[in-house]
């Protein structure tokens, strides 16, 4: 399991000085309209797009139910070409499922004799290890920029960290396929290669101290993922040159690779959610991009089974959760089709009766019945004991489904939603809290939200969690369960603050900006 530890901007859209978003299990963004809220999950959905094709200006964003964007110009802050944009991930791996590295000839190294016998290889630690594996963390930082000769965005600096500590960075001078490798902190506590070491193995690949490694790249300074790196080196010691290859794949596109693997599981519902109508018909394969409509919350929801239309009834129709009063019930459909077609008789009595002949079958005789079941999942309304059709209720379960669907389905997601709250009960409202901390602990989420409601769960539940009040069956909720992030905006572009949560349930400081006192105006 991998997750968002903290995510920075600097010069993308409204974001000019360099901030950071501080990531929890649960994120939610608050803020006044236009502010940038929407763009963090922008910056996500490009970083996707950035790394699965390449595309550092993409016209429109697939994970934003292919949203128009404008490309590089009109993400860079101020529309100014001569900035560079600047996004950085940090990410956990401690518990990554599956975390790619760079091994493949470590088996057979580590099984060699003349390996065993040789100074450098027992030596030097990096050439016997993985790099990628002993990380707990890891960062990337991708810095875009306009190349003036070739009037396009590229990728002129990607950096990457392990373990808080920084540890490569590849630069190109313009849009290209090569970019150089100008730093591999060598001291750093997974690599911990001496000057000696390092001199010893700079001497055997053929390169001086001061000479840079160049690389083949998919785009400026951005590696091609996925794949070992192909150095430029012409090294006789075609062994050694293979595992260096590895070694900086480990420290260069392993980090690449994990970002994009967490980034590929990330699902962006938008603020408007698809209301299906009389002909809606689910799709059977779901796209990552339907989930920005809402479609694809309703065509997952047509594909559960019975442990997740459960689940999913829970949270709609529990009295304790939504209480919208409609749940999802699977019926049986029976249906009994008479033909006057039987493939043996059908036709030639036709023939019979097309020649004018005198048929000696008679028709009852070769009419055949075909009988089927089917089973369907249909909408239950619970208060008047009916079905009824997704069209016929209000909107407020069409805004509100793909967030529960994504919640109960997905594993080991991203789950990104702006305005959950739309179209729903105050009551609705606060239970939405406890559907982003009660469900799957492999999921977290970033929440776009003006419900002051939500919030008020949240700090209910870490109070009643501190106080030993919560209910048996719910899981514990503490303050770094939860990041609520404000973004301000200012002359000098977006600020971003974490107001910080008590272990009492309360917020150490007011909102900024009088921020939900318009109660207080209106009573007092």
């Amino acid at each position: 399991m991998m997750r968002i530890k903290t995510l920075s901007l600097t010069n993308f859209r409204a974001f000019q000085d360099t901030q950071v978003i501080e990531f929890a299990p649960v994120t939610l963004l608050f803020g006044s309209n236009s502010v940038g809220k929407s763009t963090v999950v922008t910056a996500l959905c490009y970083l996707h797009q950035l790394l699965s094709l390449g595309d550092c200006e993409p016209r429109r964003l697939l994970l934003s139910g292919n949203k128009f964007i404008g490309g590089f110009a009109h993400l860079v802050n101020g529309k100014d070409l001569n900035k560079k944009m600047r996004l950085k991930v940090e990410f956990d791996v401690t518990s990554a499922e599956e975390l790619h590295c760079y091994v493949d000839s470590l088996f057979y190294l580590q099984q060699n004799p003349t390996i065993a016998n040789d100074a450098l290889w027992q030596e030097c630690q990096p050439l016997l290890n993985s790099v990628a594996k002993q990380a707990t963390s890891m960062a990337v930082e991708v810095e875009v920029s306009w190349c003036q000769q070739h009037h396009m965005a590229y990728v002129s600096q990607c950096r990457t960290w392990m373990n808080g500590h920084e540890l490569t960075t590849l630069q190109a001078a313009q849009a290209g396929t090569q970019a150089i490798v100008s730093q591999i902190c060598l001291i750093h506590p997974l690599l911990n290669v001496s000057a000696e070491q390092a001199s010893c193995l700079h001497e055997r690949l053929g390169l001086t101290q001061q000479e840079h490694v160049v690389i083949e790249s998919q785009q400026g300074a951005l590696p091609v993922l996925g794949q070992r790196i192909n150095s430029l080196i012409s090294c006789p010691d075609g062994l050694l040159k293979r595992r260096v290859e590895e070694v900086i794949s480990d420290c260069v596109v392993a980090p690449l690779d994990n970002l994009a693997q967490l980034l590929s599981r990330l699902i962006n519902i938008g603020p408007l959610r698809q209301i299906p109508d009389s002909t809606y018909t689910a799709g059977k394969f779901i796209q990552q991009s339907d989930w920005y409509s809402g479609k694809a919350g309703w065509d997952r929801l047509y594909q559960s089974n019975q442990h997740e239309i459960a689940q999913v009834n829970k949270w709609l129709g529990g009295k304790d959760q939504f209480d919208l009063g409609y749940a999802f019930v699977f019926k049986k459909v029976f249906k009994q089709v008479q033909y006057a077609n039987d493939p043996d008789l059908f036709s030639r009595y036709t023939y019979q009766q097309i020649e004018g002949e005198q048929g000696d079958i008679a028709l009852d005789k070769v009419v055949s019945f075909q009988h089927s079941e089917k089973e369907a999942i249909t909408l239950w309304d619970l208060v008047n004991d009916l079905e009824v059709a997704a069209s016929d209720i209000g909107a407020g379960i069409s805004q509100v489904l793909p967030l529960v669907m994504s919640s109960v389905s997905a594993q080991s997601s991203l789950i990104c939603c702006e305005q959950p709250e739309l179209h729903i009960h105050p009551r609705a409202q606060v239970a939405l809290g406890d559907l982003l901390t009660q469900n799957d602990e492999r999921n977290h989420y970033l929440i776009e939200t003006h419900s002051e409601h939500l919030v008020l769960r949240l700090l209910r539940r870490i109070r009643e969690t501190t106080e030993q009040r919560l209910p048996e069956y719910m899981q514990d909720v503490s303050p770094d369960d939860i990041s609520i992030m404000y973004l301000q905006g200012t002359e000098q572009g977006v600020i971003a603050k974490r107001t910080r949560i008590t272990s009492d349930g309360d917020l150490d400081c007011d909102w900024p900006e009088g921020f939900f006192d318009e109660r207080d105006e209106e009573l007092f």
